[in-house]
């Protein structure tokens, strides 16, 4: 059994009698809503390890399983922050209090999993007092330590009901924090020591510590490049170091992070210059997509959002979300979902990029033209797997990510030892960018899904890229580009013209020839899509199914040109049969394009030999 515990959460109220914290509605909301989903068991998982980490993506639910735990445990209090039982003890059981005289936190989670387990229910909900420590603070060190004197002073407000009980000394120290005023960094950094001190004093319980956002000021500082980066990690292990290593008044804390290495190399620094069995030797981390601890209760699984398109009668496009949004679990079957991307699927009913666009990676489209960064990425774009060797975990990994964001451009970036290529390759691991396989020491990786590779092609494959690269002529490429734009219902020798026009551009021995269909077909989308001036143009990665239409081009008056390639082996006419026979590729036509009437579509299937010579085929209205 767990001891009875105060779980400390900075920036939420208390529930007191009567009336809801700010944080509670929204739990409401998320629990009837018509796509909420039970994770509650996650609770008792979490309540058994006394020192957590637990790392995943973005917008895999780590905040909203955070405010989920603190609304199950905050406890309902009287006006002099004493707790008030919704539980009794009779003849030796526990019995609850009539449901009119229940907390509504506690009546909140009587329909869900978590109340079958009684034993469990009747000792937590709503028996804790609850405050949230995240730190999705920000910016340049002077602003992080403005936004941190905030959280500290709406954090002491939550419980202003124990001033009159400190002492003189603790009570001036207590409102100097509160208000925010004659605060001294130093004073600031031990406030949460301090929070934690008065808290075990008044309710003679060690609390338990939630942190959010562990390592985000940290990955902040790394996109925003700004130069006293050092000085804020210095800051930031003061405060941690402080409060959870020199502090014996907590018993128990549980960390949520994005970034594996980020977060473990902040788990060190805390702890540097000191010895303390406890952290980080005995700190657990859980890297949601390696370890399976907690799979169930972070992210979606399959069987989750199969019920989901279900119940949104959106089950006819399960296979379409399953391309476009799984992860799968290091060494498992097992399929994931990152919870974002669902529910702005289910909200707009379009499959689209939504994790990413959700953060937006700073700087992608420079930072791909970095030689060490380009020639990786673009294997994985390709759909290659790639081996990479580990790093050394020491304070070079940061530094190096902020270098390369802070130059993105490979010959702006300092000359020195630093493999700038495999600690990028690490960033994006770390925050969930690829599928990964352990091979002895050293890393598999291969991109998870097709909202990621859209991304990713969108930032790394453009004309630049492909001029620079693989030394395509501008001058060939718009030729290629004019003549695809003379293509109409009735003008067969449009597509004559456009075939020759690839052969030329092809011609020139210095241009290199494309080693597989996606090379090829990913030059098409990017320099049409570029130069073409049609009203929508999408390439493969916009599809659904393992390889969807290489080229849709939709004029505005509803004609629509859908082309599949070929390269090396295989023919024109196979990639024509392609999209002509099977059924998928007009479903997908039609759920992509509903916006305009399409009255004519082009098919054309395109051919380009090893011989450098371009061959098509083609079948359209009117010709």
């Amino acid at each position: 059994m767990i001891k009875n515990t105060i779980t400390l959460i900075l920036c939420v109220w208390p529930l007191i009698k009567g009336n809801q914290s700010p944080s509670q509605p929204d739990i409401v909301r998320l629990i009837h809503n018509k796509h909420y989903i039970d994770k509650t068991p996650l609770l008792v998982e979490l309540l058994t390890h006394d020192y957590a980490v637990v790392t995943a993506p973005r917008k895999f639910g780590k905040s909203t399983n955070i405010a989920m735990m603190r609304t199950f445990l905050q406890m309902a209090v009287d006006s002099e922050g004493e707790p008030i039982s919704n539980v009794i003890e009779e003849n030796g059981e526990q019995i609850e209090k009539e449901d009119s005289e229940l907390s509504e936190n506690y009546k909140l989670f009587k329909n869900q999993q978590i109340y079958q387990n009684k034993a469990f229910y009747y000792q937590h909900c709503a028996n804790h007092t609850v405050v949230h420590v995240s730190f999705k603070c920000s910016g340049k060190l002077h602003d992080f330590v403005d936004c941190f004197k905030k959280v500290i002073s709406n954090s002491f407000a939550q419980h202003k009901y124990i001033v009159d009980k400190l002492d003189e000394e603790d009570k001036t120290r207590f409102n100097h924090l509160l208000e925010g005023r004659d605060v001294t960094i130093a004073g600031l950094q031990c406030a949460l020591t301090f929070l934690a001190r008065v808290l075990n004093q008044h309710y003679r319980k060690k609390p338990i510590v939630l942190i959010d956002d562990f390592d985000t000021p940290i990955i902040e500082s790394i996109y925003k490049s700004h130069k006293e980066i050092e000085k804020l990690i210095e800051f930031i292990r003061l405060v941690y170091s402080h409060f959870l290593i020199e502090n014996r008044n907590i018993q128990r804390c549980l960390i949520s992070a994005n970034n594996v290495k980020i977060a473990k190399l902040l788990a060190v620094y805390v702890n540097h210059d000191r010895y303390n069995p406890l952290f980080p030797n005995e700190f657990e981390f859980f890297p949601f997509l390696s370890n399976s601890t907690f799979t169930q209760y972070y992210g979606l699984t399959e069987n989750e959002v199969r019920a989901l398109l279900k119940n949104a009668g959106l089950k006819e496009k399960r296979k379409a979300v399953k391309y476009w949004y799984a992860y799968k679990l290091t060494g498992k079957m097992i399929k994931l979902f990152n919870t974002w991307s669902i529910l702005e699927f289910l909200k707009k009913g379009e499959i689209d990029s939504y994790w990413i666009e959700s953060y937006g990676e700073r700087h992608l489209k420079e930072i791909f033209l970095n030689e060490k960064i380009q020639g990786p990425m673009d294997l994985l774009v390709s759909g290659e797997e790639i081996e990479l060797k580990d790093i050394k975990l020491d304070i070079g990994y940061i530094m190096a990510m902020h270098r390369i964001f802070k130059k993105p451009l490979g010959h702006k970036l300092k000359k020195d030892n630093v493999d700038y290529g495999t600690y990028f390759l690490h960033f994006l691991m770390d925050n969930g960018y690829f599928n990964v396989e352990l091979k002895d020491d050293d890393f598999l990786l291969r991109i998870p899904n097709k909202e990621v590779a859209h991304e990713f092609a969108e930032n790394l494959h453009t004309v630049t890229f492909y001029v620079d690269k693989y030394n395509y002529d501008y001058s060939r490429i718009e030729d290629v580009v004019d003549t695809f734009k003379t293509i109409r219902v009735g003008n067969p020798q449009a597509i004559k013209d456009f075939e020759a026009s690839v052969t030329a551009m092809y011609a020139d021995r210095n241009v290199d020839l494309p080693k597989n269909d996606f090379q090829f077909y990913s030059a098409l989308y990017v320099f049409v899509s570029t130069f073409g001036e049609f009203y929508r143009v999408l390439g493969e990665s916009h599809c659904i199914g393992p390889r969807g239409l290489d080229l849709i081009v939709v004029r505005k008056e509803g004609t629509a040109i859908a082309l599949q390639t070929r390269c090396g082996a295989g023919s024109e006419l196979e990639a024509l049969k392609q999209i002509m026979f099977d059924e998928q590729y007009c479903t997908i036509l039609k759920q992509r394009y509903g916006d305009v009437n399409i009255t004519h579509t082009i098919h054309i299937g395109l051919h380009l030999g090893a011989d450098r010579v371009a061959s098509t085929t083609y079948f359209g209205d009117d010709f």
